[in-house]
């Protein structure tokens, strides 16, 4: 296997720290690319377990580059241990524990159900995350694979080797590729006990499985909205699958807890409630969709009807337009007529003038001597006229 110092590929985490990662790897190029952390959700379950409480022991079972090993301050904890049978990932895992300078131990040794015996390790040549022991490990991709023996201890073992109280607090991760319940089978001496958590990755097991850790075991998941542990009581499968299928929890892992671990909320309650909320939220919303839809619907109507009324407005401001200039002519046509009346009226009243004028003339004619006198000689002259 190559050294780490021999060709190496490195990414510093939140906390500074370097990991070293073989640049042939995937999941090494993988670890570059996401600052550290590829699994955002588990790093997070794995920070909340480390907070939860004072710990005297905490095991990193299948450690891989050291990511969530690295990814914590476990500098106020006795007794810090990582076990990692991949002879391909060591040399930069190692290097990565000895730069950060801690003190954290790492064995080249497949956790299982046996101390002492030999088991068959499967390496992932593209993947190294999906390395497992041949015959448990559950990964379907088919990726090129190596297999190397390896030594298989216990948790139980290894608590009793690095000098573990029997009442100390004990905290474990364990992300095995499907060697799950063997190593659980391992613990025994530990599960017995007070004081404990265990994280588990539960993506590989079926849901059959996963039911039955909640019938055995307090458990706890990761609360995603609030990085809280909520409890996950035990219950069917179709009603876990559901609770699941919320997004509400980390699914990818679980954590087994001991007796002692403290009250924790309820998952089932706390979903239930942000799903209600949401529920009423996404009715909310769907009669908002209805009243815009009808808002938009009238507002369509609106629109037509005003460019319609538009339409009519402009038709009566022509039409006016054609009053207006016909009252203009008519104005006109009575002006000249009462031009012309007045005038009619002036010539008439001159008339009346002359004619009074002329009865006047007459009159006083009439009234003359010289109209009496002559009146003999006017008859006579007219007999004259009348007989001729």
């Amino acid at each position: 296997m190559p050294e780490a110092s021999e060709s190496a590929d490195a990414v510093v985490n939140h906390l500074g720290r370097r990991l070293h990662v073989d640049p042939a790897d995937a999941r090494g190029a993988e670890l570059r690319a996401r600052s550290g952390d590829v699994n955002e959700g588990s790093m997070r379950l794995w920070r909340a377990l480390v907070a939860a409480r004072s710990w005297d022991v905490v095991f990193d079972v299948g450690v891989n580059y050291g990511e969530m090993l690295l990814g914590v301050d476990l500098s106020s904890v006795p007794i810090v241990a990582g076990f990692e049978p991949n002879p391909r990932v060591l040399p930069y895992l190692r290097r990565s524990i000895a730069e950060a300078g801690l003190d954290h131990p790492v064995h080249p040794l497949a956790m299982s159900d046996e101390d002492g015996a030999t088991l068959v390790f499967a390496i992932d040549t593209e993947w190294s995350g999906t390395s497992g022991l041949v015959g448990q490990r559950r990964d379907g991709a088919e990726h090129r694979v190596e297999e190397v023996e390896v030594r298989a201890t216990t948790i139980d073992a290894q608590l009793a080797a690095h000098g573990a109280a029997a009442d100390a607090h004990v905290l474990v991760k364990v992300d095995v590729e499907g060697a799950e319940a063997s190593v659980l089978a391992g613990a025994a001496s530990l599960l017995a006990r007070d004081g404990w958590a265990i994280m588990l990755e539960t993506v590989h097991m079926s849901i059959d499985e996963q039911v039955a850790l909640l019938a055995r075991f307090d458990v706890a998941a990761l609360d995603l909205a609030t990085d809280a542990l909520v409890a996950v009581p035990a219950m069917s499968a179709d009603e876990l699958e559901a609770l699941l299928a919320t997004g509400w929890l980390h699914a990818q892992d679980l954590a087994l807890v001991g007796v002692g671990f403290g009250p924790l909320p309820s998952a089932v309650d706390l979903v239930a409630r942000r799903e209600a909320v949401v529920g009423h939220v996404r009715s909310r919303a769907a009669e908002l969709s209805a009243v815009e839809q009808a808002l938009h619907v009238n507002a369509g109507f609106a629109a037509e009807h005003a460019t319609w009324m538009r339409d009519q407005l402009a038709r009566l401001e022509e039409q006016l337009g054609h009053v207006g200039d016909h009252r203009d002519a008519l104005a006109a046509d009575r002006d000249h007529h009462a031009a012309l009346a007045e005038d009619a009226l002036a010539a008439h009243d001159g008339l009346v003038a002359d004619r009074d004028a002329a009865v006047a003339e007459r009159d006083a004619m009439r009234a003359s001597s010289s109209w009496r006198v002559t009146r003999p000689l006017r008859a006579l002259a007219g007999r004259v006229r009348r007989r001729r």
